[in-house]
């Protein structure tokens, strides 16, 4: 069961369980349009907090894998969605435009210039709309989930 909603899921892939051993499921959505494809292929999608020995080295993992044959599986950082402002904008004026219940920004990404947007609500459905709710604001030119790497 997932630690939210106590949804059941099949056991993970092994390929996940390899680059989150200790992970906690706290979301599972099977066969639901993809986070992160821009064809909206169908995918199943796992959000699970990795494990540390500090909180701050605890972080939350949104896993795709995709319904077609290849399977691939493919990881992004679930609680932060880098956003790319139209020109003349500022990180002050991306905060004017955001519910500090839901989001928050955190910083720039030092190479892409992109803001960094925290966002307090994980399930699947609610990323979903926060993307959606990004990607729709005037001073946003695109928003996006940041890929995730494995460590080992």
């Amino acid at each position: 069961e997932s630690a939210a909603g106590k949804a059941d899921f099949p056991p993970l892939p092994a390929s996940i369980k390899k680059a989150i051993p200790n992970g906690i499921v706290v979301y599972y959505e099977e066969n639901r349009t993809s986070l992160s494809d821009p064809e909206g292929k169908a995918v199943n999608c796992w959000v699970i907090e990795t494990q540390g020995s500090f909180r701050s080295e605890r972080l939350f993992v949104l896993a795709e894998e995709g319904n077609d044959e290849d399977g691939g599986i493919v990881f992004f950082r679930a609680a932060e969605i880098y956003a790319k402002l139209r020109p003349g904008h500022e990180e002050e004026t991306l905060g004017d435009f955001l519910d500090e219940q839901k989001y928050r920004v955190i910083g720039e990404n030092s190479f892409t210039a992109e803001q960094i947007v925290q966002v307090r609500n994980l399930s699947p459905n609610d990323l979903a709309q926060s993307l959606f709710f990004l990607n729709s604001l005037p001073i946003v030119e695109s928003a996006r989930f940041s890929p995730w790497i494995p460590s080992r």
